[in-house]
């Protein structure tokens, strides 16, 4: 047999060659198509609601935002098992669904239910992100040169940089941390402030009505109409000095006379440091750094999205943050 075997292939030379060169395409199609992992997913598909309460304790938490999620939740097809968690301001309910879950269909589902629970005022719920337990792919910290603002330097992390990874394919979420977050604040006299016969709930509320703007129908001129608008978002850091809270005999109390307007940064819950080394010895050595943590899309292989960010990293431009 393995002569004969032999002797077909030694008379049809071409013919043998050619299913070789069919055989390695193949392999080489297989390869790129089949979703091997130097780390399989074998994790069930889970879904988790969060809401956020802010102000108020645990046990209201647990009363009136966990316990009637979990009560629209247990009917939900599929489902292996739920657990929950409520700390202060935050719920946390996580379910588990069997092997052959459809991911888009139970999480439409869970968002069908999610809205027909009656929950307190103030409290936003929603769905975690499409991903994974093991779907973290990437980390990275941004710097900039000495004397960089580091609420500048978050600034551009928040709104520049997360933005480009966002639109890599294959990624579904990003988690930052570290850095400072850039806010304008009002630092309210309470001297001043009783000198005006002012009180603070007064001042928020006169700072969110001066930063919106206001339609004001049209006017019609011939056969054309023109859009009347009043324009008050508030641009920078006199604007806000300059938003009238009260009246008194005639003459207008602005935000600048009972206090100071500055850029600050919002209260630090964590931070992230960096320390570098090469040949043993410490290169860098920083103690605030912006650090971000990419995360993959469910039923999206690795080496998929290894080969989208070689892609995107072919045809991106990168970020350099500019010179103090």
């Amino acid at each position: 047999m393995f002569h004969k075997l032999t002797a077909f292939v030694l008379r049809n030379r071409p013919l043998v060659l050619a299913f070789l060169v069919v055989f390695i395409l193949a392999g080489i199609n297989a390869y790129e198509r089949l979703p091997v992992e130097a780390y399989p997913d074998v994790s069930n598909l889970r879904i988790q609601v969060q809401t956020l309460w802010p102000g108020h304790a645990a046990e209201e938490v647990e009363q009136q935002v966990t316990i009637p999620i979990e009560a629209v939740m247990n009917g939900v097809p599929g489902r292996l098992s739920m657990r929950s968690i409520s700390l202060f301001g935050l719920s946390q309910i996580s379910l588990i669904f069997e092997d052959n879950a459809d991911p888009i269909a139970a999480r439409n589902l869970v968002n069908q239910l999610l809205g027909t629970v009656n929950l307190p005022t103030g409290a936003n719920t929603g769905l975690s992100p499409d991903a994974t337990p093991i779907g973290e792919i990437y980390r990275y910290t941004l710097r900039a040169p000495p004397g960089f603002p580091p609420e500048e330097l978050r600034a551009i992390e928040d709104w520049v940089v997360e933005k480009k990874f966002r639109s890599v394919p294959g990624v579904v979420d990003l988690n930052p941390f570290g850095g400072l977050t850039k806010q304008y604040q009002v630092l309210v006299d309470p001297a001043k402030l009783k000198s005006y016969g002012l009180n603070l709930q007064q001042v928020f509320n006169v700072l969110q009505n001066a930063n919106m703007n206001a339609g004001g129908g049209y006017v019609e001129h011939g056969a054309q109409l023109y859009v009347v608008r009043g324009l008050g978002l508030i641009t920078d850091v006199d604007d806000i000095k300059n938003i009238a809270v009260t009246t008194v005999n005639g003459t207008p109390v602005f935000i600048k006379d009972i206090g100071q307007v500055v850029i600050g940064h919002a209260t630090r819950l964590g931070r992230v440091g960096r320390t570098d080394c090469a040949n043993g010895k410490v290169t860098s050595d920083e103690d605030d750094v912006p650090e971000n943590i990419v995360i993959m899309r469910r039923a999206k292989t690795r080496r998929w999205c290894a080969r989208r960010w070689r892609t995107w990293r072919r045809t991106s431009t990168h970020i350099i943050c500019p010179p103090a």
